[in-house]
């Protein structure tokens, strides 16, 4: 009983989804495109903000070892903010 319950109420979601989708005019391919674009171009822009940051090479080499080491199992998790030193010895 319980599952064709959930199963009405699943009907009824996706009834409501179809007629509120059903109130807005679809994207023509034109439109669809020149979102893309300005998406991508905004990703783009935003990495090259980002990577001209002074901070950006120490995070990312933090970050890159910090998955190394999570990838063998050390169970360390990267900390936000701090940058992790090399010990010579």
């Amino acid at each position: 009983m319980q599952e064709a319950a959930e199963e009405v109420g699943g009907a009824d979601l996706v009834d409501t989804y179809l007629k509120s989708v059903g109130r807005h005019p679809m994207l023509k391919i034109e439109e669809e495109q020149e979102y893309v674009r300005t998406l991508e171009g905004g990703k783009a822009a935003l990495k090259e903000i980002a990577l001209s940051s002074p901070l950006a090479i120490p995070r990312i080499l933090t970050l890159g070892r910090t998955s190394k080491m999570a990838g063998q199992g050390s169970g360390c998790s990267p900390v936000p903010g701090r940058v992790a030193r090399t010990v010579r010895g």
